[in-house]
């Protein structure tokens, strides 16, 4: 698990990675890799160390994130709650078919784009 603010790139293509960017206002989040039971805890530590203090807008990127479990995503889905608890309409862009599948039998698939997780 590696989290930073710059784009650093992680060593396996597994690994999983949070990168969080603030400019002016708006923080950008890219997570790339995979969130699992393995790695759930620690990427919601990642997460909530995120200074939100200047932020007014948030987006997140999914488009990475190669493997998600319900463990992993109970934690993002979490912490997108969590931004629209404090006033910020967080918007999530890339989520994979996978990662709105997961969604969808989580409960939330309103959390990402809403969209069914596969295209007929």
């Amino acid at each position: 698990m590696s989290g930073s603010d710059d784009n650093g790139s992680a060593d396996d293509p597994g690994d999983l990675e949070v990168h969080a960017t603030t400019i002016d206002t708006t923080l950008r989040i890219v997570v790339r890799g995979e969130a699992d039971r393995s790695n759930s805890a620690d990427l919601g530590r990642t997460l909530e160390a995120i200074d939100l203090s200047a932020v007014t807008r948030t987006r997140i990127s999914l488009g990475g994130l190669t493997f998600c479990d319900l463990a992993g995503f109970e934690v993002l889905a979490d912490y997108l709650d969590g931004l629209k608890e404090r006033g910020l309409r967080p918007l999530v862009d890339s989520a994979s078919d996978g990662v709105r599948l997961v969604a969808h039998v989580d409960g939330r698939p309103a959390l990402l784009d809403g969209r069914p997780p596969w295209t007929w």
